[in-house]
């Protein structure tokens, strides 16, 4: 353990040296297709328009895992929520806090911002090294970066320099791959044009930059999304970024390629010089605020088989949707029906926490489903809900419930 502790360890107070962040959001340019004979898939999609299926049609089977709930374990919201062979590990934003679940949804233990090894303000998103068994990341109210055990256990803490910041960050495949949308100067010039940066975990040595960006492009402030990197099991890994509206897969070598182009209908659709014409300079947050139905950001995307899930900004219907690359078919969430539950896959303004498996997993908040058993007639309460769903009734108060629903591939 100490090894890989060291190496990241190290390579985590030399990368933060690399980059500043300036609150900016830049357009990217053409980057390398998602292998060397393949381009893009363009993927055509109307959201407004998309219907929702049938459970039956969309997945082989459903699994319902409750989150133990005690004084420990008991959260409020699930801001982000990543998998590993042993946990579900579950960030609350509002409690600061990371809460590790067993697969079978029993606690096991907690990172809070008072814990005894080394309190922290604010966590807002985390990542999570599955080589390493570690969970890194940054208190975003300070200049700290935290590093943790899977088990919870206090590895260290560094700080970097006042002036240096990243916007997100993620480790994979033994590499730490970087997010800084930026245009600014840098001490490594092949990081000064490029919103991707890959180094080294071992060494923190810069490996490559990626994603160029026009750098006569103007300070621009901008809505952002809480997350930009998408762990599709330990394999996969999928990134975006807002104002581009192409879906990136990281390779073996943690080399960004363009995956997926998504199409949307012009009503949809950002002006493509919206962020160079001198007409909108000034005017973006105004333009976004004024024009709802534009998206400006592809965001919440998994990828299992021929099946994408995603999310965006702004939401279109309250809705997470899933497209199959196989049909061309887009649905509705929302509007898919868990049979047996009588509830929505997934619940307005709600998105798909993840993907494990071949498993699309979404929440079922208790209150729903306590509703839902209120509203039905005594005489068929019995037989409303699953048996271990059921005995939840007695409960005044729950965490969310865990949906495992199994794609059909």
């Amino acid at each position: 353990m100490r090894p890989i502790v060291s190496r990241v360890l190290l390579q985590l107070a030399l990368f933060v040296f690399h980059g500043a962040v300036l609150a900016s959001i830049c357009l990217s340019e053409t980057l390398t297709k998602h292998d060397s004979t393949s381009a893009a898939t363009e993927i055509r999609i109307d959201p407004a328009a998309a219907s929702g299926g049938t459970d039956a049609m969309l997945f082989d089977s459903i699994v319902y895992i409750p989150l133990e709930t005690n004084e420990h374990s008991a959260f409020s919201i699930i801001s982000q929520m990543e998998v590993t062979n042993s946990y579900y590990i579950i960030l609350d934003g509002g409690m600061n806090s990371l809460f590790f679940f067993n697969r079978d949804g029993s606690f096991s233990h907690k990172i809070d911002k008072n814990n005894k090894n080394e309190p922290f303000k604010s966590v807002n998103r985390f990542t999570v090294d599955r080589f390493g068994n570690i969970v890194s990341f940054k208190d975003f109210m300070t200049s700290y970066a935290y590093t943790f055990g899977l088990d919870g256990g206090f590895i260290d803490v560094t700080e970097s320099d006042s002036t240096v910041s990243f916007r997100d960050f993620t480790l994979f495949n033994e590499f730490r791959i970087c997010y800084h949308p930026r245009y600014s100067t840098s001490d490594d010039d092949r990081a000064r044009f490029e919103n991707i940066a890959r180094y080294d975990t071992t060494t923190g040595e810069l490996l490559g930059a990626y994603l160029p960006v026009d750098s006569t492009l103007k300070s621009i402030n901008l809505f952002g999304v809480p997350k930009y990197f998408y762990s599709s099991g330990e394999k996969r890994l999928l990134f975006t970024q807002p104002y581009d509206y192409t879906i990136y897969e990281f390779d073996a070598n943690a080399v960004p390629h363009e995956r997926f182009k998504i199409i949307l209908p012009l009503l949809n659709t950002l002006p493509s010089d919206f962020l160079t014409n001198p007409i909108y300079y000034g005017k973006w947050r105004d333009y976004l605020s004024a024009s709802r139905s534009v998206i400006y950001s592809i965001r919440e995307v998994y990828l299992s088989g021929d099946w994408l899930s995603f999310y965006t900004s702004p939401s279109i219907q309250g809705s997470a949707f899933l497209y199959n690359l196989a049909t061309y078919e887009v649905f509705n969430l929302k509007e898919t029906e868990d049979s047996a539950l009588g509830l929505p896959v997934t619940e307005h303004g709600k998105f798909v926490l993840a993907v494990d498996e071949g498993a699309l997993i979404s929440e079922v908040s208790f209150l729903a489903l306590k509703r839902r058993y209120e509203e039905t007639p005594r005489s068929t309460r019995k037989n409303l809900f699953p048996e271990h769903l059921n005995v939840l009734m007695e409960s005044e108060a729950h965490n969310p419930i865990l949906r495992l629903s199994y794609l059909k591939q």
